[in-house]
């Protein structure tokens, strides 16, 4: 957990790329003890103050940094950390963005959801076609067994007209 912190100051000018969730939350646990740590030194100790000034100003740039590529990690812009200007809205929106699973995480469960999706739906498209098919071979077979019994009466008739026949010549 400590390296992610440390990795965070290694990165302090890097606003590309991606922090996934642990790091940035890794980041923020131990930034918000050894923000803790300093204010509760400093009640006791005045020079403490100056620390804890100098560590904020120390950290600015890499929560900016961490908080940018994790907004890049949910798919949004850096320039999305602005909203924290707005007044308790702000902080609670950026809680929110920074909860969320990442861009790949969310469309695979997407994409398998449409997966899922599209295969009941082949599916029943498929049963549809096979009901279909099986209509047209019905269809098919009593085209094919009228025509072959239209053809027995009609060899039967001329097998009648050929005995009639036959039998008017003598």
């Amino acid at each position: 957990m400590f390296s992610y912190y440390l990795n965070a100051f290694s990165k302090y000018a890097t606003f590309s790329g991606r922090a996934t969730k642990k790091e940035f939350w890794s980041f923020f646990a131990i930034h918000l003890l050894i923000t803790i740590l300093f204010s509760v030194i400093s009640n006791t100790i005045a020079a403490v103050n100056v620390l804890l000034l100098i560590y904020f100003i120390a950290s600015f740039l890499p929560s900016l940094s961490i908080t940018t590529r994790r907004l890049h990690d949910i798919g949004k812009s850096g320039w999305y950390q602005l909203v924290i200007l707005i007044p308790i809205l702000g902080a609670f929106i950026l809680l929110f963005w920074s909860l969320r699973g990442s861009v790949d995480e969310l469309n695979s469960a997407t994409e398998r959801e449409n997966i899922q999706n599209n295969e009941s739906s082949t599916l029943s498209e498929n049963i549809e076609t096979i009901e279909d098919t099986s209509d047209a071979i019905d269809i098919v077979e009593e085209i094919t067994s009228s025509e072959e019994n239209d053809k027995e009466d009609t060899d039967s008739e001329e097998e009648e007209e050929g005995f009639l026949s036959f039998l008017s010549d003598d």
